[in-house]
């Protein structure tokens, strides 16, 4: 995968920044904490300086946002628990694009394995990349699941407390099990102040081998650009429920100046999948770098709520 990296090394941080980060758990933790440690994390990662007062790219709009926009609707959206029923209000359609709820829990200590199918997912509701997938025919070590998995809802895995992506802060923690889609592909939308503009098509998603095309939502045009994933060799036909899955992204995203719609796309259909208001937590470079420019022009930040 070409990366592009910025040179410029940073100045040392302020010498209260470890303990402002170290204070993130505690109620005294201020805004003027948020900004500092949002600020220098932006620093550290991506090598270069962050003005939360004159923001235009994509990843430094991010990073404002998660300061300045606290809109508690995003903690029902991130929330892996209470997203399907977002998703039915906003779209007035039933459970049949929702992947199957088969189980929501407290902590691992609360599953009963022997009553769960023989496919199914775990997931942690509030966080990013924590999954367990059970096939038919594994071998399925409980007590291994369990030490594993028991973690997840320990708030030190909040994805807040990581990147100060807003969203995650307030969720309470679950360990939710869902059925197993065996899906072709993800189809995710990034979506500006409501519109679909671009899409990008993930293969092999959670695993070594992923990797990620871009397209152009309108033209449908792919379009040479790497963010995070080396690119794909596989080529796609548009679905032909493609205007389907443009126009629900449309409804989830109306309310929002940035968020990531992402659906699975099976072999006859499509489900919905989540919604990511902080791509990559808005510290991923772009390649060409030209791009986090003209992603950052279609966000249209709203007034400060902080």
């Amino acid at each position: 995968m070409k990366t592009v990296q910025n040179t410029t090394r940073i100045s040392g941080y302020p010498p209260d920044y470890a303990k402002k980060y170290a204070n993130r758990f505690l109620p005294s933790f201020s805004q003027s904490d948020l900004e500092c440690c949002v600020r220098h994390l932006y620093e550290f990662r991506m090598r270069k300086k962050l003005d939360l007062d004159n923001v235009s790219t994509f990843n430094e709009k991010l990073n404002w946002l998660k300061c300045f926009y606290h809109d508690d609707r995003m903690t029902e959206c991130a929330d892996k628990v209470t997203a399907p029923k977002y998703f039915e209000e906003q779209t007035g359609l039933g459970d049949s694009y929702i992947v199957r709820n088969i189980g929501v829990f407290r902590s691992a200590s609360e599953i009963n394995f022997s009553l769960l199918p023989d496919e199914y997912v775990l997931k942690s509701n509030w966080g990013s990349g924590r999954q367990l997938i059970v096939r038919s025919g594994d071998n399925v070590d409980v007590e291994g699941i369990r030490e594993e998995i028991a973690s997840w809802v320990d708030l030190s895995t909040n994805h807040y407390y990581h990147g100060f992506e807003y969203g995650y802060k307030n969720i309470e923690p679950r360990i939710v099990c869902e059925e197993f889609i065996d899906f072709e592909y993800k189809l995710e939308f990034f979506c500006f102040n409501g519109k679909p503009c671009y899409f990008w098509t993930v293969f092999n998603d959670k695993t070594d081998d992923v990797c990620a095309n871009f397209f152009d939502a309108n033209t449908l045009e792919q379009i040479d650009l790497r963010h995070g994933y080396p690119n794909s060799s596989k080529t796609i036909d548009i679905p032909a429920y493609y205007g389907d899955m443009f126009n629900i992204a449309e409804k989830l995203a109306s309310d929002f100046p940035f968020v990531r719609i992402d659906f699975y796309k099976t072999s006859d259909s499509f489900k919905f999948s989540e919604m990511t208001f902080y791509h990559w937590c808005g510290l991923m470079p772009f390649d060409p770098e030209s791009f986090d420019l003209e992603f950052g022009k279609r966000i249209q930040l709203p007034a400060k709520m902080l």
